[in-house]
């Protein structure tokens, strides 16, 4: 993929520091277990991309709950030059998260965010979006930003989902299931943990 695709220039500059901020809030929880419920919902947003958003005849969406349903969504982190793109736009956002972390974890934070939502959200390709289910995608999308706001308080959060009838309406909510995390993601959520007090 090309560097001057304008639509991963444009979801670098409008959820690089979302991302940043949701991460450093969730690595300075004193629960690690919210901690690594949270990072394992980013790897189950990757998941949810790839096997729901390229459905073109079915349309699903999704949302985030948690154990607390009464606590109150923190403020939205908008991106320092707005969300309409600019030329820059994604360097400027960049540059802007460096501050939003300690130096010495940005690279591992900034990797995980290219590996698991930096091109998911942005759609791959153009060929890759011509074929994907727009309503899908931008159910998932507003699902993880919901992640990026939700508060300690809210207690653990999960994935749920609900597929678009024939007759026009949504059927039930039914959680998202998913296998335990992966690898690097473990790896990752470890790496946090030990980096609390740094």
């Amino acid at each position: 993929m090309p560097p001057t695709w304008i639509p991963l220039r444009t979801t670098m500059q409008i959820y690089c520091e979302p991302y940043f901020t949701a991460v450093e809030r969730w690595r300075n929880y004193s629960n690690h277990q919210l901690l690594t419920n949270r990072i394992s919902l980013i790897e189950i947003a990757e998941r949810i991309f790839t096997e729901y958003s390229q459905k073109k005849e079915e349309t699903f969406e999704f949302d985030i709950v948690t154990d607390n349903p009464d606590a109150e969504l923190l403020p939205e982190t908008l991106p320092s030059v707005g969300k309409t793109y600019v030329i820059g736009g994604d360097k400027l956002a960049f540059t802007a998260a460096k501050s939003l972390v300690p130096e010495h974890l940005f690279n591992r934070i900034g990797l995980f965010f290219q590996m698991r939502l930096l091109k998911q959200i942005a759609g791959h390709s153009d060929s890759y979006l011509e074929t994907a289910n727009p309503l899908t995608r931008q159910s998932i999308i507003q699902a993880v930003e919901k992640l990026f706001v939700l508060p300690e308080e809210a207690g653990k959060a999960r994935f749920i989902y609900r597929p678009l009838q024939a007759d026009g309406t949504y059927g039930e909510f039914r959680d998202f299931t998913s296998s335990a995390m992966g690898e690097i993601t473990t790896i990752f959520v470890d790496y946090l943990i030990s980096s609390q007090n740094t």
